[in-house]
């Protein structure tokens, strides 16, 4: 069958080998044709695209070996108790990590050979004028997004024309290798999630990125769940936390943009409702609610973004000073609005280094950097823990430690990435990663 595939794409693929620019036939809406500086169009000879594919998804001979720095399960697996959260179920029970893989690399491999089979017998025989949102997802080599579409049974919302025009938010193939491979196999052993996932990616209607306006919301195919635009001060534009960094490639049934991120997790509720139901959460549910600020975390009047302690963060506090907390209404809500910011605060909008102005009225100090290893983010001296996980009135940013309006940041803390040489690195934003680190987090979950 691998056989089979690979000879009629190599065939299909033919015609293509010499490249083709995108940009002088993606024109049939007469609108912005696509922002190419940033992406390649062209295509390397035939037999070299499919084989390229077909690595990627292990079908071509391959080193197996793990990477270096490679993350243990613990660490990959973000945080079980958040992955319950936004996902409810486990994926720690299938197997030893060797089996999980293996498993994961078999439901790449199938679910890349149907897609591809499918899309090259609609698709790639059509020039660049008539290309369909997944004829135009192959073309801009988004092959883990139709694969992932195809195993959700979505596939056809992108080549079937009467089904209406959609704007797709497609992460591109390095950014799905960005998540842990526990994640991407607990999507699709859990259709439901999976399809809860791609549809999120999917707004309604053709969404040009002249309506990407701070704080606007476009509907999405998911009911209940828009994606949230926001544009920083650093020319970053997001989809929910995820950069866009390429717009407006039209297709027959509606535009894609390329975004840099998997947008995950799918809002479910407030950034109230998400602490109301977390495990993680328990004393931090404790405290807003002592604090009357219930009602505010669960109002959809009002973007926030929340800088969560988990329990372990309040379990680091001295001996006594949270009872006594907690009896203090007055400290107790300062020290909670300190923990929060108007707006939607993605990582991707942090500044590298600075202070954000919390509802509390203090500076919050914000570093974000790079390292060799892994790329970290510093919240007022807590690490931040898992990051962007978007509510319908904001986002949350789960933090190790519980912030204090009063304490002094002590001088030179947090400044810079510093290597295991003791170099400092200079600071990039969080999810941009050296190719040479593809499978490892880009960033370190707290074990909740």
């Amino acid at each position: 069958m691998q056989l089979l595939v690979l000879v009629i794409t190599c065939l299909v693929l033919a015609p293509y080998s010499s490249g083709i620019p995108l940009q002088d036939s993606l024109s049939s809406s007469g609108k912005d044709n696509g922002d190419t500086s940033k992406w390649e169009h062209g295509y390397g000879r035939g037999i070299d695209a499919v084989l390229k594919i077909f690595g990627k998804f292990g079908l071509a001979k391959q080193d197996r070996s793990p990477p270096k720095h490679h993350s243990s399960d613990a660490e990959s697996m973000l945080s079980q108790e958040m992955l319950n959260v936004f996902y409810g179920d486990s994926i720690m029970e299938i197997g030893n990590e060797l089996d999980r893989k293996r498993q994961l690399e078999t439901f790449e491999r199938e679910a890349l050979e149907k897609a591809v089979e499918k899309v090259s017998q609609v698709e790639l025989s059509c020039n660049d004028t008539c290309l369909s949102l997944a004829g135009l997802a192959y073309r801009l080599k988004a092959y883990y997004f139709l694969g992932m579409m195809h195993h959700a049974g979505l596939l056809d919302i992108l080549t079937i024309e009467t089904l209406g025009n959609y704007s797709a938010f497609v992460p591109t193939d390095f950014a799905f290798s960005k998540l842990s491979y526990l994640l991407r196999l607990y999507f699709f052993l859990n259709p439901r999630a999976l399809r809860a996932l791609m549809l999120y990616h999917i707004a309604q209607g053709d969404v040009y990125s002249t309506e990407f306006r701070d704080n606007s919301l476009a509907s999405t195919l998911l009911k209940g769940a828009d994606l949230r635009f926001n544009v920083y001060n650093n020319s970053t534009v997001t989809a929910s936390g995820a950069p866009i960094n390429a717009t407006n490639f039209n297709a027959t049934n509606g535009v894609i943009h390329l975004v840099d991120n998997v947008i995950h997790p799918v809002p479910f509720g407030t950034i109230g409702d998400v602490i109301a139901i977390s495990p993680a959460f328990k004393t931090l549910r404790k405290a807003v609610a002592a604090a009357n600020l219930t009602g505010m975390l669960k109002s959809e009047a009002v973007t926030l973004t929340m800088f969560a302690p988990t329990d372990r963060a309040f379990a680091k506090l001295p001996k006594g000073y949270l009872d006594k907390l907690l009896k203090n209404k007055t400290e107790l809500t300062a020290v909670l609005k300190y923990h929060l910011v108007r707006g939607a605060l993605y990582v991707a909008g942090m500044p590298e280094e600075g202070n954000v102005t919390t509802l509390e009225g203090g500076a919050l100090y914000i570093s974000v950097c790079e390292s060799e290893y892994y790329n970290k983010v510093w919240v007022g001296g807590a690490d931040l823990t898992y990051p962007d996980a978007t509510a319908t009135n904001g986002v949350i940013q789960v933090i190790d430690q519980v912030l204090s309006p009063t304490a002094t940041r002590r001088p030179g803390a947090n400044l810079g990435c510093i290597s295991t040489a003791g170099e400092t690195k200079a600071k990039n934003p969080m999810h941009k990663m050296m190719d040479n680190e593809i499978n490892v987090l880009p960033w370190r979950p707290e074990k909740l």
